[in-house]
């Protein structure tokens, strides 16, 4: 077994990572939630786990309807990193093994390659997509591309792109995902926008289809 340290951002998700803490600790050496300080239902989840929380409400900051990256940024910031490092999604539940099955391949995971896992949704049905996503992003504290400061960027207005940017720090022989499946709980690309905001989330495929992309989607840093 490898020492690694977790990161999730929980906001609003409490009744999700409530169901997925339990598996998260029997490999975690340790775990930040991070969260905002109106969230006291994550406070008092944190607190029954004894888990001190990351309290911030740089999440809406210039005008962001809801950046998760500068959140994970300013949490990773805040302390220090000397092994492996895990980020992870509040609604993504492993199965109990599943630090067994990361580590059942000899010599593996190596320090240099960025790691993912296989998403499906509560009915087995699998998410399809090439990417490695936010929802498990492991990596060693060591790396070069763990180097950068902010550790991911901190500039998006909603909770995505982060991770894009993240990943396309390692080439694409080293971006691997175990043969390993979590589960996603409730609907995906939903809550980007901040929990329940689907009139957020309309605009923002709106314009994602207007402008041909998502490259546009930065706050105001001014």
């Amino acid at each position: 077994m490898i020492p690694i340290d977790g990161l999730v951002v929980c906001e609003k998700y409490s009744d999700y990572f409530c169901q997925c803490i339990g598996n998260w600790k029997k490999g975690l050496r340790s775990i930040t939630v991070v969260t905002s300080e109106r969230d006291l239902e994550t406070i008092r989840l944190c607190t029954s786990h004894e888990i001190e929380p990351f309290v911030t409400d740089v999440f809406w900051k210039n005008g962001a309807k809801f950046n998760k990256g500068a959140s994970i940024a300013d949490a990773y910031a805040s302390r220090e990193w000397n092994d492996w490092v895990l980020f992870f999604d509040a609604d993504i539940n492993p199965p109990e093994n599943w630090m067994e099955q990361i580590c059942a391949k000899p010599g593996h995971p190596e320090i240099g390659n960025l790691y993912g896992a296989h998403r499906v949704l509560e009915n087995g049905k699998p998410i399809v997509e090439g990417e490695i996503v936010g929802a498990f992003m492991l990596f060693h504290s060591s790396d070069k591309n763990a180097k950068f400061r902010p550790i991911v960027d901190a500039h998006w207005s909603h909770s995505g792109n982060y991770d894009s940017t993240f990943q396309d720090r390692w080439t694409k022989e080293k971006r691997i995902k175990f043969g390993m499946k979590v589960q996603h709980i409730g609907q995906p690309f939903q809550n980007w926008c901040g929990r329940g905001n689907a009139e957020g989330m309309k605009d923002l495929w709106n314009q994602r289809r207007e402008k041909k992309g998502w490259r546009h989607e930065r706050i105001n840093e001014s």
